[in-house]
């Protein structure tokens, strides 16, 4: 069975966060298009990193590897 996450299901906030998840989904289309889908999987990973480890970006950005970043540019 399936916890209900009743926080998520009040109205006002399911809403915004399914508008939210759709802007982020065409956002993440958009960057595959226009940067290709090496630059994406680093953004995803960059987003990833910093929403498990609630971190600051320059944490995450010193972690990762600069050939990642060299290898993801077109």
């Amino acid at each position: 069975m399936k916890k209900r996450d009743l926080y998520y299901e009040r109205i006002p906030t399911k809403l915004l966060r399914e508008d939210i998840r759709y802007l982020g989904n065409i956002l993440g289309e958009v960057i595959k298009e226009q940067e290709g889908i090496k630059f994406f999987n680093l953004v995803e990973k960059v987003r990833k990193l910093s929403k498990a480890n609630k971190t600051n970006l320059k944490y995450i950005f010193k972690i990762l590897d600069k050939d990642e970043w060299n290898g993801a540019k077109k």
